[in-house]
């Protein structure tokens, strides 16, 4: 029986996006994804709360969109899948495991005190995207970025 890899988060983003860039000049942005739940302790009587924390990767023309439209509170609704990949510890030479969200969709719920969908064109467009000259190449072998 096969299984099924499919994630929906809705979440605040709680940084700004970080953009990089793979040798052949495909963009990839990760950001650091919050979700929050809260509720009441039934033998305290207290408010709670709880976040989690979600790494994000978005590619190509998603990467594009995540870093020009998107900052540090703003809330987004991503459809991706998790997985894990291993890498030796810079430090130690020990070998580490991460699990991320590769998203394929996402759609912007809400941005603090601005309109980010208010730009001319289409920003789902990047047929004629290059990368600026001072954009930062990612090395294959940085495991711990991606």
């Amino acid at each position: 029986m096969r299984g099924v890899n499919k994630l929906t988060i809705l979440g605040n983003l709680g940084a700004d996006p970080e953009l990089r860039y793979f040798p052949d000049g495909t963009p990839v942005a990760k950001i650091s994804l919050a979700v929050s739940e809260q509720w009441k302790d039934k033998k305290t009587n207290e408010q709670r709360e709880r976040t989690d924390w979600f790494a994000v990767l978005f590619t190509h023309h998603l990467a594009n969109i995540v870093h020009d439209k998107l900052k540090k509170g703003d809330t987004i609704l991503v459809w991706g899948k998790m997985k894990s990949r291993s890498y030796p510890d810079s430090k130690t030479g020990l070998p580490r495991e991460v699990w991320e969200v590769h998203a394929d969709e996402m759609h912007i719920i809400k941005t603090k005190n601005r309109d980010a969908q208010a730009d001319e064109g289409n920003p789902f467009d990047d047929d004629n995207y290059t990368p600026p000259d001072n954009a930062e190449a990612i090395d294959q072998s940085d495991h711990q970025y991606l």
